[in-house]
């Protein structure tokens, strides 16, 4: 390690949140545009509407077990 000059901790945060944000923003957005219409179009298709209105009809049973 050089004596004269210790990196910054601040040196890289903006290039990394600008990063983080811009694939955040793509990720949402490929995810409106794609599963939104999906999941609609199943749910008509199938015609199946569950009385509870719950999300655990579209979910695996899995994704909510709590056990490893």
């Amino acid at each position: 390690m050089i004596a004269g000059k210790t990196p910054s901790p601040h040196d890289n945060i903006q290039c990394a949140n600008i990063g983080t944000t811009l694939i955040s923003y793509i990720l949402l957005h490929l995810l409106i545009f794609f599963a939104v219409p999906l999941i609609l179009h199943l749910n008509l298709s199938e015609m199946i509407i569950p009385p509870s209105g719950s999300i655990n009809t579209l979910l695996p049973s899995s994704f909510f077990s709590t056990k490893p």
